[in-house]
């Protein structure tokens, strides 16, 4: 009875050392991912040396946005205004390859400030070594009604 007891008391401790040992392994493994995509993404965060940019400065960007604004005519007839912030991927020739609004309006000026920012261009980030490379850019997109005289 009691080599029994011994001998099950034995393969239990064998049983939950195999079980700590894999999941001591997993975790092992899986911070050494963590740390690496850490490193990869601090790589890629500093190998940007100059971030994109509209030519001439955030003041020609909403000077050339006005200019070519629709105002929706719903939103027009609403008296509804507010600003939209549009995300776009400027590609490496620094056209806008795909626009998404992060805040939430209406969809009309969603829509208009998605049409305005897609026919922008823009001067594309470049790394350290002087290569055009892709990057988003937030363009806020304001929604005002003219003054009533």
């Amino acid at each position: 009875m009691k080599h029994v007891f011994i001998l099950l008391l034995l393969s239990t401790t064998q049983f939950l050392f195999s079980q700590n040992y894999q999941a001591y392994k997993r975790a092992q493994v899986f911070n050494s991912r963590v740390e690496t995509d850490s490193i990869n993404l601090f790589n890629r965060a500093t190998e940007v040396a100059r971030l994109a940019e509209y030519p001439g400065g955030e003041i020609e960007l909403q000077a050339k946005l006005k200019k070519l604004m629709q105002y929706p005519q719903m939103e027009f007839d609403n008296h509804i205004t507010g600003t939209v912030m549009i995300r776009a991927l400027i590609d490496s020739m620094g056209t806008v390859a795909d626009v998404k609004p992060i805040n939430q309006t209406s969809k009309g000026l969603e829509r208009e400030a998605m049409r305005l920012v897609k026919n922008l261009v823009f001067v594309p980030a470049f790394t350290v070594t002087d290569k055009p490379v892709s990057s988003y850019f937030v363009v806020p997109v304001k929604f005002e009604l003219p003054a009533k005289k």
